[in-house]
């Protein structure tokens, strides 16, 4: 029983100095599917209180960020699921999560993001801000290019 009380104190420990983030749930944006006619791209604000997070269903998958603000930078995080793998002849690698530093007006793009590795169980790509830039982010793929041919 004291093992109990001791595990229960424990959890209610690390709940309570948890970040408010780590319960919140991701805004889930649409990824833009670039065809050989002209596609209007979805920009989203960045929600930088709960982050955001898109559908990963190819191997295709770009993110634009781009920060509008005049002097104020902010990072993005792309959160890595699995961050090691064993590769025979290589042993075990290690991949962290993508951090990028956006400076004022900077627009950067990242991709593509390998569902083995930045998929979370249901399938999404979850991204997380910081900094007092002003973040527009675009999940997109070129995969619409290809068909027909």
């Amino acid at each position: 029983m004291k093992h109990v009380a001791v595990f229960l104190f424990a959890v209610a420990s690390l709940l309570a100095f948890a970040p408010r983030s780590a319960f919140a749930t991701p805004t889930t944006l649409t990824v833009t599917e670039y065809t050989d006619a002209a596609v209007a791209a979805a920009s989203n604000a960045a929600d930088t209180s709960n982050g955001n997070r898109f559908k990963n269903t190819d191997e295709n998958v770009f993110v634009m960020f781009q920060n509008t603000h005049g002097s104020n930078s902010s990072t993005v995080t792309i959160t890595a699921q699995t961050t090691s793998k064993y590769v025979p002849g290589y042993g075990t690698l290690t991949r962290a999560d993508i951090s990028v530093v956006l400076a004022a007006g900077a627009v950067k793009f990242v991709g593509p993001l390998p569902r083995n590795i930045f998929n979370d169980a249901s399938g999404y790509v979850n991204m997380t801000y910081s900094g007092t830039g002003t973040v527009v982010v675009t999940p997109f793929t070129g995969r619409g290019l290809t068909k027909g041919q």
